[in-house]
């Protein structure tokens, strides 16, 4: 698999594979065993970097996952990312929980350390959360919760910190800015340049974190390039006509089009996309089993499309 380079980190695979899938939701069940099988797949298969959060399986499911795959002991190469939930933390609590949520994430890695420490929230413009916005105030990320991470590197515990890039895209972009800069953003990079059922935000579409980030010097983990199955041939989810991710999946109606003439699933094009895009360092495939792993591994190696098919699948498939 292709390495690119990565920041403090130094290089990672050219995939990542993201733990939300991994235990259950999306419309399925948790499976340990598949869980645990796919993730060892993914890294037989050349995957150095997997990303799981707490919230990912329920009350901590992927990291349990990740820890009954290695038993403690991560292959050689294998870098780990975990994420911490901060939601309008009150005044002076934010620091207090980082060390909770990291505490017990590394409990259920079996791990003395991550790698990677990604805030798991929406950064949000000062005095927007008393409209009742879920997500961390800017002012708090910047007095509170950047210092907390520092203070993590630094003692070891981890080995770099990075934001969610979903939120108002002034405000990330005004933290991708600001010093000190984070390791990593996890930025939307999907061809409908859409943050499917996040909450939406005035400004400028969502795949523009991406590209500030990349003018920033940040890596850049490109996350939901299947829309959380909206981009796939089939929406096994059930959700209602006018939920955003029904809406994604009849705007991608141009991209399943095009995967139908090349042969192969939508998912697989949909990835290859987002592997193409120059601003992203690595992408994060959201898979369920070893079955879907599978088609993010093909997209990998059947390297990047060229100008004309990129402008192709973007005529294809209207954006916001």
């Amino acid at each position: 698999m292709t390495r690119r380079p990565f920041g403090v980190l130094g290089e990672v695979s050219a995939l990542t594979l993201g733990g939300a899938g991994l235990m259950g939701g999306w419309g399925h069940e948790a499976d340990l065993d598949e869980a645990v099988a796919t993730i060892r797949a993914a890294v037989d298969a050349g995957i150095d970097h997997i990303d799981v959060a707490p919230a990912y399986g329920g009350d901590g499911g992927a990291e349990r996952a990740v820890g009954a795959a290695f038993g403690g002991s991560l292959p050689a190469g294998v870098r780990i990312s975990t994420k911490v939930p901060l939601d309008r933390p009150a005044p002076g609590a934010a620091p207090g929980l980082i060390e909770r949520s990291l505490t017990a994430s590394l409990q259920r890695l079996r791990l003395p350390r991550v790698d990677l420490l990604l805030t798991h929230c929406w950064l949000l413009p000062d005095g927007e959360e008393g409209a009742g916005r879920s997500g961390l105030p800017f002012r708090d990320y910047v007095h509170e919760v950047r210092p907390a991470l520092e203070r993590l590197a630094a003692d070891g515990r981890i080995g770099a910190w990075g934001i969610s890039g979903i939120g108002a895209p002034a405000t990330v972009q005004a933290a991708l800015a600001s010093r000190p800069q984070p390791a990593a953003v996890q930025a939307i990079t999907n061809v409908l340049s859409s943050a499917g059922e996040a909450v939406p935000f005035r400004g400028p579409p969502a795949g523009s974190v991406a590209v500030a980030a990349a003018a920033a010097g940040v890596p850049v983990i490109g996350i939901r390039a299947v829309g959380r199955g909206a981009l796939a041939d089939v929406l096994d989810k059930q959700v209602d006509d006018d939920h955003p991710i029904a809406v994604d999946y009849r705007r991608a109606a141009g991209l399943r089009r095009l995967a139908r003439a090349r042969g192969i699933p939508a998912a697989r094009l949909a990835y290859r996309y987002a592997l193409s895009l120059p601003e992203v360092a690595t992408v994060a495939i959201g898979v369920r089993n070893r079955t879907e792993l599978a088609d993010a591994i093909a997209a990998e190696h059947d390297g990047p499309l060229d100008a004309g098919e990129l402008a192709e699948l973007r005529a294809e498939c209207p954006r916001f």
